[in-house]
Parts: structure tokens; sequence; C-alpha cells
């Protein structure tokens, strides 16, 4: 860290304006500007005065105690949590702004322990204006941390001020803040639906919550189709069948498309080279691709259906499927097979006429 950023960090901590320290060290706001920046450094004769009006000593200004590793601060933070629930709140907070004074620009060391120490604040039996004070100290520790160069680190910490922000009713500052994270994060969606039920819009929120059990399902489709064919592949036949089993459940038991519960039983069958269980699986999936299917009767998706959400994907799966059949190599040990031969034609048929 330079010399620049801890005269900004302590200069803002002292609220102090860059006028006012330029006027009580005799030089210009934009001089102090500048060092702030890092464009240039101030004269060495400053530096003394320019440390006591800070009120840190030269070390600090020069940054040479700046970070803790990461056992420091995990050993830290976790005497501050025995503290805190120990009844000590008032003294953990104290030994933490005596820590993060030591060490202004660690944002590491600040946001582990505003995260513990909010941790601890929850467990607190005190009521909410005792909580209050520590709470505001534990919102500016996340707005410090939140200006960190660590992405991780800095999104981290917009995501609890959100959640202060949400849990002490300022929803406006909540929305700017949810705002302000990728939309990649799926903590944002989380948060979103805690705002709108705040604000009593509970249609969006049940719509937004719908479309979150949806994408948390097909994940886990996904992730279970996979740990299939890594069983088959590590000689774990049994263990296969039954994940197999369990995904067909979890197809049916969430009222997926319905072709989708015979997939694993494929997905295994092809991995094992099971002729016969494969033509089986590959029948009974072109059977219930016949089936009109709609989600607009299940209680945790019809709102998805009502706002065309969820829509039936029987077309562009028997698309990717006769294409899937024809070309990959999983179906070679099939190829001779007339049944398999019957069953291509078929869909090849069908997706014809799906394509009318």
């Amino acid at each position: 860290m330079n010399i620049g950023q801890q005269i900004r960090s302590y200069r803002k901590e002292n609220n102090l304006t860059q006028e006012q320290v330029a006027n009580m060290l005799g030089v210009t706001a934009p001089a102090v500007n500048k060092w702030e920046h890092a464009v240039s450094m101030p004269d060495i004769t400053l530096l003394p005065a320019l440390a006591r009006l800070l009120g840190i000593d030269m070390n600090t200004l020069f940054s040479f105690h700046e970070e803790l590793t990461d056992e420091e601060i995990a050993t830290f933070v976790n005497e501050l949590y025995t503290m805190a629930i120990g009844d000590d709140a008032a003294g953990a907070f104290a030994a933490a702004d005596a820590k993060i004074r030591d060490y202004p620009h660690c944002h590491r060391l600040i946001y582990t322990a505003a995260t513990m120490l909010n941790a601890a604040l929850t467990l607190s039996t005190m009521t909410a204006n005792e909580k209050s004070p520590y709470t505001e100290k534990i919102a500016a520790w996340f707005e410090r941390s939140a200006e960190s160069e660590d992405d991780a680190l800095r999104l981290a910490s917009r995501w609890q001020l959100a959640t202060l922000a949400l849990n002490s009713g300022d929803l406006d500052r909540a929305e700017l803040l949810i705002s302000q994270l990728p939309d990649t994060d799926a903590d944002k969606d989380l948060l979103t639906i805690r705002l709108l039920a705040a604000r009593k819009d509970y249609d969006a929120a049940a719509l937004m919550s719908e479309s979150q059990v949806l994408a948390k399902v097909i994940a886990l489709h996904s992730q279970l189709m996979q740990l299939i064919e890594f069983e088959v592949k590590t000689g774990h036949n049994d263990e296969a069948a039954a994940i197999a089993e369990m995904t067909s459940r979890l197809v049916t038991l969430f009222g997926l498309w319905p072709h989708e519960a015979a997939s694993p039983h494929l997905v295994l069958a092809l991995a094992q080279k099971d002729r016969d269980a494969a033509l089986h699986a590959m029948s009974t999936i072109f059977s219930a691709l016949q089936v009109s299917w709609s989600c607009s009767t299940l209680p945790h998706f019809y709102r998805l259906a009502a706002a065309d959400r969820l829509p039936d994907i029987t077309s562009t799966f028997t698309t990717a499927f006769v294409r899937e059949m024809q070309s990959q190599s999983e179906y070679d040990f099939l190829r001779d097979d007339p049944v398999f031969q019957e069953l291509l034609s078929n869909a090849e048929t069908e997706k014809a006429t799906l394509s009318l």
C-alpha cells in the first residue's frame, strides 16, 4: 500500500477534507490530492507533521505493518467471536477497532472481523437499540472492505451491505447495492427476492423463487447425470444404477419434462454398453415425447407457466436427440441393430414433421 492511500484513508477516518489538511500543512489542496493519487510525494520535512495530523506514527504512514497472514486473521477473529458471545461485545468491538487501526488496509482482516462479529451479534440477546451502534460499526467496516482490490472480497462486502440494508428496512439502499452485484452472482437473486418480499410484492418474489427452484433442479439433474458416467468409469455400477433411479425420481417429483425421466437410464446403459437397456430407454424417451406437457398445474411452477418462462421443449429436444444418435460415438455399438435403426428412422420422420 502506498503512502497516498494511507493519507487518504486516515484523512477520511479523521473526517478531514483535503482543503483542511492543506491549510494545516501550508500547502495547496491540489498538492494533497496528488499525494493521495500517487502523482507526487509530500516533502520529507512535512512527514512528521502529516503523521501527527492524521493521528498515526511514521511506521503506519509508510505501511511498514500493512498485512496480516490468513492464519493470524483467523486466530484473531476467533478470539473476537469468543469475546462477543461471552457477553463482552464492547471488548470485542474495541479489540477489532484497535487491530483495524493497526492494519487499516488489510481488507481481509476488516471483512472477516465484520463478518464474525455480525454473526455473534445475530446470536446476542441484546435489544435492537443496544445492537444499533455495533451494527453501524459493522456496516462501516464492510464499506471499507468493499473498496478492496480483491474482486471476491469486494463483492462479498457488497452482499453483506445489501443484507444489512434489507434487515434494517432501508429498501432503497438495498436495491442500489443489489444492482451493483453482477448478474451472474446467484446471491443477487436471493437478495432480490428478499427485497421484493419486503416491499410486499409477493407475486414477483414467488415468480423469481420458482425460477430459482427450476434452475437448481436442472443443475442438480445435470450433475447427477455426469455422476452416473463417473461411477461407471470407476467400476461402481451399483452406485451408478442407484443414482440413475434417483435422477429419474427427481424428474418425476418436480414434474419436469417426462422424457427426462428415462434419460438417466439411457446414460447408464450407454456407459455400460448395455444394448437392451439402451434400446428400452430410447423407446421410452420417444414414447414420452409423444405426450403433451405443461407445467401450468404444478404448484411450484405455475407462475413460470403463466409468464411463458417454462416452455415445452419437445421439438428442440427431439432435434438434438436425433442429431446425437446420428453422430455421437456412444451409440456406435447400436448402429447395426434393427431396433435402433427403426427408432432412428421414426425419430427422423418425427423431427421432419415437427419442423413443418
